[in-house]
Protein backbone atom coordinates (compact mmCIF):
# COMPACT_ATOMS: atom_id res chain seq x y z
CA UNK A 1 0.00 0.00 0.00
CA UNK A 2 2.62 2.64 1.11
CA UNK A 3 1.92 6.27 1.85
CA UNK A 4 1.61 7.18 -1.83
CA UNK A 5 1.55 10.68 -3.37
CA UNK A 6 -1.63 12.73 -3.51
CA UNK A 7 -1.96 14.48 -6.85
CA UNK A 8 -3.64 17.90 -7.09
CA UNK A 9 -6.76 18.31 -9.16
CA UNK A 10 -5.43 18.98 -12.68
CA UNK A 11 -8.57 20.99 -13.50
CA UNK A 12 -7.86 23.41 -10.65
CA UNK A 13 -4.20 23.68 -11.68
CA UNK A 14 -5.21 24.40 -15.28
CA UNK A 15 -7.71 27.07 -14.17
CA UNK A 16 -5.19 28.79 -11.86
CA UNK A 17 -2.55 28.65 -14.58
CA UNK A 18 -4.95 30.25 -17.04
CA UNK A 19 -5.70 33.07 -14.58
CA UNK A 20 -1.98 33.57 -14.04
CA UNK A 21 -1.35 33.81 -17.77
CA UNK A 22 -4.21 36.30 -18.14
CA UNK A 23 -2.75 38.41 -15.33
CA UNK A 24 0.69 38.39 -16.93
CA UNK A 25 -0.70 39.11 -20.39
CA UNK A 26 -2.81 42.03 -19.23
CA UNK A 27 -4.95 41.84 -22.38
CA UNK A 28 -6.68 38.63 -23.54
CA UNK A 29 -5.84 39.47 -27.16
CA UNK A 30 -2.10 39.83 -26.51
CA UNK A 31 0.22 36.93 -27.17
CA UNK A 32 2.96 36.06 -24.69
CA UNK A 33 5.49 37.31 -27.25
CA UNK A 34 3.77 40.69 -27.41
CA UNK A 35 3.57 40.92 -23.62
CA UNK A 36 7.29 40.28 -23.29
CA UNK A 37 8.10 42.73 -26.09
CA UNK A 38 6.00 45.50 -24.55
CA UNK A 39 7.44 44.91 -21.08
CA UNK A 40 10.97 45.05 -22.42
CA UNK A 41 10.12 48.22 -24.35
CA UNK A 42 8.58 49.84 -21.27
CA UNK A 43 11.63 48.94 -19.20
CA UNK A 44 13.93 50.42 -21.85
CA UNK A 45 11.87 53.63 -21.97
CA UNK A 46 12.01 53.84 -18.18
CA UNK A 47 15.80 53.55 -18.29
CA UNK A 48 15.93 56.29 -20.94
CA UNK A 49 13.85 58.63 -18.80
CA UNK A 50 15.99 57.87 -15.74
CA UNK A 51 19.36 58.24 -17.47
CA UNK A 52 18.67 60.65 -20.36
CA UNK A 53 20.23 57.95 -22.53
CA UNK A 54 18.77 59.17 -25.82
CA UNK A 55 18.68 62.89 -25.07
CA UNK A 56 21.50 63.96 -27.36
CA UNK A 57 19.96 66.07 -30.13
CA UNK A 58 21.41 69.42 -31.07
CA UNK A 59 19.66 71.56 -33.70
CA UNK A 60 21.19 71.30 -37.13
CA UNK A 61 21.60 74.15 -39.58
CA UNK A 62 19.64 72.72 -42.49
CA UNK A 63 17.17 73.36 -44.03
CA UNK A 64 14.64 75.42 -42.03
CA UNK A 65 15.39 79.00 -40.97
CA UNK A 66 14.39 80.18 -37.52
CA UNK A 67 11.09 82.01 -37.28
CA UNK A 68 10.83 85.26 -35.38
CA UNK A 69 9.35 88.72 -35.67
CA UNK A 70 5.66 88.86 -36.61
CA UNK A 71 5.38 85.06 -36.78
CA UNK A 72 6.07 84.54 -33.07
CA UNK A 73 3.37 86.53 -31.29
CA UNK A 74 1.47 86.97 -28.04
CA UNK A 75 1.78 84.14 -25.46
CA UNK A 76 4.64 82.34 -27.22
CA UNK A 77 6.57 85.58 -27.69
CA UNK A 78 6.02 86.53 -24.02
CA UNK A 79 6.87 83.15 -22.49
CA UNK A 80 9.97 82.40 -24.59
CA UNK A 81 12.33 85.01 -23.05
CA UNK A 82 11.10 84.17 -19.54
CA UNK A 83 12.23 80.57 -20.07
CA UNK A 84 15.37 81.57 -21.94
CA UNK A 85 14.16 80.14 -25.25
CA UNK A 86 15.13 81.63 -28.59
CA UNK A 87 14.22 80.64 -32.16
CA UNK A 88 16.87 78.44 -33.80
CA UNK A 89 17.31 76.70 -37.13
CA UNK A 90 16.00 73.15 -37.12
CA UNK A 91 16.01 70.28 -39.59
CA UNK A 92 13.63 67.78 -41.06
CA UNK A 93 13.49 64.75 -43.33
CA UNK A 94 11.39 64.14 -46.42
CA UNK A 95 9.82 60.71 -46.91
CA UNK A 96 8.19 59.66 -50.17
CA UNK A 97 8.67 59.89 -53.91
CA UNK A 98 10.47 62.96 -55.11
CA UNK A 99 11.40 63.95 -51.57
CA UNK A 100 14.32 66.25 -50.96
CA UNK A 101 16.04 68.27 -48.29
CA UNK A 102 16.62 67.74 -44.60
CA UNK A 103 18.68 65.23 -42.73
CA UNK A 104 16.59 63.79 -39.92
CA UNK A 105 13.05 62.77 -39.00
CA UNK A 106 10.45 63.53 -36.37
CA UNK A 107 11.49 63.12 -32.76
CA UNK A 108 9.50 60.65 -30.72
CA UNK A 109 9.14 62.54 -27.43
CA UNK A 110 9.90 65.68 -25.47
CA UNK A 111 12.80 64.17 -23.54
CA UNK A 112 14.08 61.15 -25.44
CA UNK A 113 14.35 59.15 -28.66
CA UNK A 114 15.71 60.06 -32.09
CA UNK A 115 14.35 61.24 -35.38
CA UNK A 116 16.86 59.26 -37.39
CA UNK A 117 15.69 56.58 -39.86
CA UNK A 118 17.07 54.00 -37.44
CA UNK A 119 14.61 55.12 -34.75
CA UNK A 120 11.94 52.73 -33.48
CA UNK A 121 8.79 54.64 -34.41
CA UNK A 122 9.69 57.25 -37.06
CA UNK A 123 10.09 54.91 -40.08
CA UNK A 124 6.99 52.78 -39.29
CA UNK A 125 4.81 55.88 -39.00
CA UNK A 126 6.16 57.66 -42.09
CA UNK A 127 6.28 54.53 -44.23
CA UNK A 128 2.89 53.43 -42.92
CA UNK A 129 1.38 56.74 -44.03
CA UNK A 130 2.87 56.43 -47.50
CA UNK A 131 1.81 52.80 -47.82
CA UNK A 132 -1.80 53.17 -46.70
CA UNK A 133 -2.73 56.76 -47.60
CA UNK A 134 -3.18 56.76 -51.37
CA UNK A 135 -3.59 60.53 -51.60
CA UNK A 136 -0.42 61.28 -49.60
CA UNK A 137 2.77 61.51 -51.65
CA UNK A 138 5.15 63.05 -49.13
CA UNK A 139 5.69 63.13 -45.40
CA UNK A 140 7.87 65.86 -43.93
CA UNK A 141 9.14 64.72 -40.52
CA UNK A 142 10.26 67.69 -38.44
CA UNK A 143 13.07 67.70 -35.90
CA UNK A 144 12.48 69.65 -32.71
CA UNK A 145 14.50 70.44 -29.63
CA UNK A 146 14.02 68.00 -26.76
CA UNK A 147 13.73 69.05 -23.15
CA UNK A 148 15.63 68.04 -20.03
CA UNK A 149 15.58 69.03 -16.37
CA UNK A 150 17.20 68.11 -13.07
CA UNK A 151 19.06 65.89 -12.35
CA UNK A 152 20.22 66.51 -15.93
CA UNK A 153 21.15 69.86 -17.36
CA UNK A 154 18.02 72.01 -17.87
CA UNK A 155 17.45 72.63 -21.57
CA UNK A 156 14.79 73.54 -24.14
CA UNK A 157 11.73 74.25 -21.98
CA UNK A 158 8.42 75.34 -23.45
CA UNK A 159 7.87 76.91 -25.96
CA UNK A 160 11.00 75.58 -27.75
CA UNK A 161 9.20 72.64 -29.47
CA UNK A 162 6.33 74.89 -30.57
CA UNK A 163 8.75 77.42 -32.06
CA UNK A 164 10.43 74.60 -33.99
CA UNK A 165 7.07 73.27 -35.20
CA UNK A 166 6.10 76.77 -36.29
CA UNK A 167 9.35 77.06 -38.27
CA UNK A 168 8.58 73.77 -40.02
CA UNK A 169 5.05 74.82 -40.92
CA UNK A 170 6.20 78.18 -42.31
CA UNK A 171 8.89 76.34 -44.29
CA UNK A 172 6.27 74.14 -45.96
CA UNK A 173 4.12 77.13 -46.91
CA UNK A 174 6.64 79.82 -47.82
CA UNK A 175 9.70 77.86 -48.95
CA UNK A 176 8.31 74.66 -50.45
CA UNK A 177 5.04 76.25 -51.58
CA UNK A 178 2.37 73.95 -50.16
CA UNK A 179 -1.07 75.42 -49.66
CA UNK A 180 -2.30 75.11 -46.04
CA UNK A 181 -5.44 73.25 -47.16
CA UNK A 182 -3.16 70.53 -48.56
CA UNK A 183 -1.21 70.09 -45.33
CA UNK A 184 -2.16 67.67 -42.56
CA UNK A 185 -0.26 68.46 -39.37
CA UNK A 186 0.29 65.23 -37.48
CA UNK A 187 2.14 64.08 -34.39
CA UNK A 188 2.44 60.99 -32.26
CA UNK A 189 2.80 60.98 -28.47
CA UNK A 190 4.51 64.27 -27.51
CA UNK A 191 4.27 65.28 -31.18
CA UNK A 192 0.48 65.13 -30.80
CA UNK A 193 0.65 67.68 -28.00
CA UNK A 194 2.88 69.93 -30.10
CA UNK A 195 0.38 69.64 -32.97
CA UNK A 196 -2.42 70.86 -30.70
CA UNK A 197 -0.30 73.71 -29.31
CA UNK A 198 0.80 74.84 -32.79
CA UNK A 199 -2.76 74.71 -34.10
CA UNK A 200 -4.02 76.79 -31.18
CA UNK A 201 -1.27 79.35 -31.78
CA UNK A 202 -2.16 79.68 -35.45
CA UNK A 203 -5.92 79.90 -34.85
CA UNK A 204 -5.96 82.27 -31.89
CA UNK A 205 -3.43 84.74 -33.32
CA UNK A 206 -4.45 84.86 -37.00
CA UNK A 207 -0.92 85.45 -38.28
CA UNK A 208 -0.90 87.13 -41.68
CA UNK A 209 0.25 84.81 -44.44
CA UNK A 210 0.24 81.74 -42.18
CA UNK A 211 -3.30 80.34 -41.96
CA UNK A 212 -3.92 77.21 -39.89
CA UNK A 213 -4.12 73.80 -41.58
CA UNK A 214 -7.42 72.32 -42.68
CA UNK A 215 -6.79 68.96 -40.99
CA UNK A 216 -4.79 67.54 -38.09
CA UNK A 217 -4.04 63.92 -37.20
CA UNK A 218 -3.19 62.93 -33.60
CA UNK A 219 -1.66 59.51 -32.90
CA UNK A 220 -1.73 58.55 -29.21
CA UNK A 221 -1.34 62.22 -28.24
CA UNK A 222 0.31 62.88 -24.87
CA UNK A 223 -2.07 65.56 -23.65
CA UNK A 224 -1.75 65.14 -19.88
CA UNK A 225 0.64 63.11 -17.71
CA UNK A 226 -0.67 64.30 -14.32
CA UNK A 227 -3.89 62.25 -14.49
CA UNK A 228 -5.97 65.06 -12.99
CA UNK A 229 -8.90 64.76 -15.36
CA UNK A 230 -11.26 62.65 -13.20
CA UNK A 231 -12.89 62.94 -9.77
CA UNK A 232 -14.50 65.81 -7.83
CA UNK A 233 -11.14 67.56 -7.29
CA UNK A 234 -9.98 67.11 -10.87
CA UNK A 235 -8.95 69.96 -13.11
CA UNK A 236 -11.89 69.10 -15.35
CA UNK A 237 -14.36 69.84 -12.53
CA UNK A 238 -12.50 72.81 -11.08
CA UNK A 239 -11.91 74.51 -14.41
CA UNK A 240 -14.76 73.17 -16.55
CA UNK A 241 -16.25 76.61 -17.18
CA UNK A 242 -12.86 78.09 -18.03
CA UNK A 243 -12.17 75.46 -20.70
CA UNK A 244 -15.07 76.44 -22.94
CA UNK A 245 -13.89 77.69 -26.29
CA UNK A 246 -10.29 76.50 -26.02
CA UNK A 247 -10.63 74.67 -29.32
CA UNK A 248 -13.06 76.93 -31.14
CA UNK A 249 -11.95 77.23 -34.76
CA UNK A 250 -9.98 73.98 -34.74
CA UNK A 251 -9.84 72.19 -38.08
CA UNK A 252 -11.14 68.77 -38.95
CA UNK A 253 -9.40 66.36 -36.55
CA UNK A 254 -8.71 62.63 -36.40
CA UNK A 255 -7.59 61.05 -33.13
CA UNK A 256 -6.17 57.52 -32.98
CA UNK A 257 -5.66 55.79 -29.63
CA UNK A 258 -5.36 52.31 -28.19
CA UNK A 259 -7.59 51.11 -25.36
CA UNK A 260 -4.49 49.84 -23.51
CA UNK A 261 -2.96 53.32 -23.20
CA UNK A 262 -2.35 54.85 -19.77
CA UNK A 263 -3.49 58.20 -21.19
CA UNK A 264 -6.71 56.94 -22.74
CA UNK A 265 -8.92 58.93 -20.34
CA UNK A 266 -7.06 62.18 -20.92
CA UNK A 267 -7.41 61.62 -24.68
CA UNK A 268 -11.12 61.11 -24.09
CA UNK A 269 -11.32 64.38 -22.16
CA UNK A 270 -9.66 66.22 -25.04
CA UNK A 271 -12.01 64.56 -27.52
CA UNK A 272 -15.07 65.65 -25.50
CA UNK A 273 -13.87 69.25 -25.29
CA UNK A 274 -13.06 69.30 -28.99
CA UNK A 275 -16.54 68.02 -29.90
CA UNK A 276 -18.10 70.60 -27.59
CA UNK A 277 -16.23 73.45 -29.32
CA UNK A 278 -16.27 72.44 -33.01
CA UNK A 279 -18.98 69.80 -33.33
CA UNK A 280 -18.97 66.03 -33.56
CA UNK A 281 -19.03 66.05 -37.36
CA UNK A 282 -15.50 67.50 -37.44
CA UNK A 283 -13.98 64.99 -35.00
CA UNK A 284 -13.12 61.41 -35.95
CA UNK A 285 -12.11 59.14 -33.09
CA UNK A 286 -10.51 55.74 -33.66
CA UNK A 287 -9.99 53.59 -30.55
CA UNK A 288 -8.27 50.29 -31.27
CA UNK A 289 -8.86 47.33 -28.97
CA UNK A 290 -5.57 46.00 -27.58
CA UNK A 291 -3.53 48.95 -28.84
CA UNK A 292 -0.88 50.31 -26.50
CA UNK A 293 0.64 53.79 -26.56
CA UNK A 294 1.98 54.77 -29.99
CA UNK A 295 1.12 51.36 -31.42
CA UNK A 296 0.88 52.80 -34.95
CA UNK A 297 4.65 53.26 -34.75
CA UNK A 298 5.38 49.69 -33.60
CA UNK A 299 5.71 47.20 -36.45
CA UNK A 300 5.13 44.17 -34.20
CA UNK A 301 1.75 45.54 -33.11
CA UNK A 302 -0.30 43.75 -35.78
CA UNK A 303 -3.03 43.53 -36.89
CA UNK A 304 -4.00 46.59 -34.79
CA UNK A 305 -1.47 48.87 -36.49
CA UNK A 306 -2.66 48.11 -40.03
CA UNK A 307 -6.34 48.28 -39.03
CA UNK A 308 -5.83 51.75 -37.54
CA UNK A 309 -3.89 52.99 -40.57
CA UNK A 310 -6.65 51.78 -42.88
CA UNK A 311 -9.30 53.63 -40.87
CA UNK A 312 -7.16 56.77 -40.88
CA UNK A 313 -6.81 56.37 -44.65
CA UNK A 314 -10.60 56.49 -44.97
CA UNK A 315 -10.63 59.71 -42.97
CA UNK A 316 -7.91 61.23 -45.18
CA UNK A 317 -9.89 60.44 -48.33
CA UNK A 318 -12.50 62.87 -47.06
CA UNK A 319 -10.00 65.68 -46.55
Amino acid sequence: MGSGIKLADTTEISREYSFLLLFIRGRPTWSITRVLTIRILRTFIGVCFATSLLNSYEPEKDPIPKEEGSVVVREIREIAPVNGVEPVRVSGRWWGSGSAGGSRGERGGYVMSSGAPSDTTTPPICNGCLEHFSTINWVFALEYRIASAKPFGPANPFPAPVLDALAGYVYLIHTVGFRPENIIISGDSAGGHITVALTQHLIHNKIEGIPPPSNILLLSPSLEWLFTHTGPQSSVERNKDDSTGWYTGFPRTCISAGDAEMQLNSIGTFRARLIRDIGEEKVTYIETVGGTHDFVGLTFHEPERTEALEMIASWIEGC
